[in-house]
């Protein structure tokens, strides 16, 4: 969504860097541990990525 298709219902949802804070809200009404479990899979993706990365590109 660029910030000219923003509507006056997408105020509350943004902030005024374009920050989507309902992502921040979600994240925060997890337990530490299932933010825990979304960081340590976010870090199994990463090293899968850069494991078939090609090095010579």
């Amino acid at each position: 969504m660029t910030i000219e298709a923003r509507t006056a219902s997408d105020e509350d949802v943004y902030d005024e860097n374009g920050v989507d804070r309902s992502l921040i809200r979600w994240f925060l009404t997890l337990t530490p541990v299932e933010r825990l479990a979304i960081l340590d899979d976010a870090m199994q993706l990463a090293e899968l990525v850069e494991a078939r990365r090609d090095p010579y590109r």
